[in-house]
């Protein structure tokens, strides 16, 4: 069975009809590492980016059907983007080209998807902090 894209879990979520079905549908992903990770990203006011705002330059790629799990190997590099004590010594270009080379190896609708992460915001309707606490209100320091 192939992996599916982060992006299409989110657009699952998106198409769910009631509130209720999203919050379940959020909260069986629970042990999703990269799920939790990209909600913890947007919603948890303790992940501070330190990246430019807006959608860097980066070669967009075809819709590569054999790089579904791109997303999921490179989602340990998060930290490098954030604000942390393991990031405090990266130079701020090394920073920008690693988030850009990480554009470039994932499938382009997960590179659109992390484009936004970036900017604390998820590009599908619904999927709301208000929601996101409903489903994990312990998990993540909101605002």
């Amino acid at each position: 069975m192939a992996t599916k894209l982060i992006s299409g879990i989110f657009k699952d979520i998106e198409k769910t009809r009631g509130r209720k079905a999203k919050i379940e549908m959020l909260q069986s992903l629970e042990n999703n590492n990269v799920f939790m990770t990209i909600l913890e990203a947007v919603f948890d006011k303790r992940v501070v980016f330190e990246l430019p705002d807006g959608e860097p330059p980066y070669k967009k790629g075809d819709d590569m059907i054999d790089n579904t799990g791109g997303l999921y190997q490179e989602i340990r590099k998060m930290y490098i983007f954030t604000k942390n004590r393991r990031s405090a010594q990266i130079a701020q270009f090394k920073r920008e080209n690693v988030f850009i080379e990480l554009l470039e190896s994932i499938h382009p609708q997960d590179a659109v998807l992390m484009c936004s992460v970036k900017d604390k915001k998820l590009p599908y309707k619904g999927i709301t902090q208000k929601l996101v606490q409903e489903a994990f209100p312990d998990r993540f320091q909101y605002e």
